[in-house]
């Protein structure tokens, strides 16, 4: 029996967005930028990740997350289209089963804000998302 990942499920719910895979095609990253991308960017891709400050403890098989969602461009109007790409997939997420876990909710709670990469120099437009999913 596996463990639900909700970041591998985001992912997955990600991926299946039509506006998202218009723009960074297969792109969609759990976790980190895969070394192998980093030679082709920068370029558009989006990044999951785990950020802390879940929901309390509780005897109900629930996990409340904080992801950050990291949208990478050429330019930094290219990673703030894929945000709203990514902002608009992740505001309509309703029950849904995803890879290996079924997502109930995305809530933002923080962003957009359009940076740049302090080590990379990279242009990108970051947002904090509470996500819901059965464990």
């Amino acid at each position: 029996m596996s463990i639900p990942n909700p970041l591998t499920a985001v992912r997955s719910h990600l991926l299946n967005d039509a506006g998202v895979l218009s723009l960074a095609g297969v792109r969609v990253y759990a976790g980190e930028l895969p070394k192998t991308e980093a030679s082709a960017m920068p370029r558009q891709a989006v990044v999951v990740t785990l950020a802390g400050g879940g929901g309390p403890a509780s005897d109900v098989p629930i996990m409340q997350i904080v992801i950050d969602v990291t949208c990478y461009g050429a330019t930094g109007l290219q990673a703030t289209s894929l945000y709203l790409a990514a902002r608009s997939a992740l505001r309509t997420l309703r029950r849904d089963l995803a890879a290996d876990s079924l997502l109930h909710s995305a809530v933002e709670l923080s962003g957009p804000m359009e940076l740049r990469d302090p080590d990379t120099d990279w242009p990108l437009t970051w947002s904090s998302w509470r996500v819901i999913a059965s464990e």
